[in-house]
């Protein structure tokens, strides 16, 4: 009895064994498990992350450049009304020539007045020149420069050169 004692007490301690190294056999596994589920995890957070990022700064240069398109275009659009505004106050002198030219520095105020204009080149008759310079002078406030946002204003209009030609003008 006491053998069977001992045989039964050896079996219940070997199940128990087993029992318990089958628990710690699966909680390792799940923990395994788990591990992997958080790499699995971490590892797509980093990728949405990093596609995110991607994005973002794709976004910001598509950004960027459409807002030097857009200064592009006005300053382009500003150009071509300083251009028109002085051709319309531009009186053609007599001895005017294709091929001739003048080249004008342009300072202005913010609110677009004219503070001076100052020849920087010309292949050109005095009176070519004089009458550019007063066609400028004449036109005395680009009105639509005044309202372009300061930067663009400072960077492009502040002071500013442009070349006239009497084949670029009216007759």
């Amino acid at each position: 009895a006491d053998a069977k004692k001992k045989a039964d007490a050896k079996k219940k301690a070997q199940q128990l064994a087993k029992q318990q190294a089958e628990a710690k056999a699966k909680q390792q596994a799940e923990a395994r498990l788990q591990a992997e589920r958080e790499a699995q995890a971490q590892a797509e957070a980093e990728e949405l992350s990093a596609l995110n990022d991607a994005f973002d700064s794709s976004l910001e240069e598509e950004m960027a450049y459409q807002a030097s398109v857009t200064s592009a275009q006005a300053v382009a659009s500003a150009t071509a009304y300083v251009r028109d505004e002085v051709i319309q106050r531009w009186k053609r002198p007599p001895d005017a020539r294709n091929g001739m030219y003048v080249e004008v520095m342009i300072r202005l105020v913010p609110t677009g007045e004219v503070v001076s204009v100052e020849v920087l080149g010309r292949d050109a008759t005095d009176s070519l020149v004089a009458s550019v310079k007063n066609a400028v002078l004449k036109v005395g406030r680009f009105d639509k420069l005044a309202e372009l946002n300061t930067q663009l204003f400072e960077a492009n209009f502040r002071k500013f050169r442009i070349r006239f030609r009497p084949e670029d003008l009216r007759l």
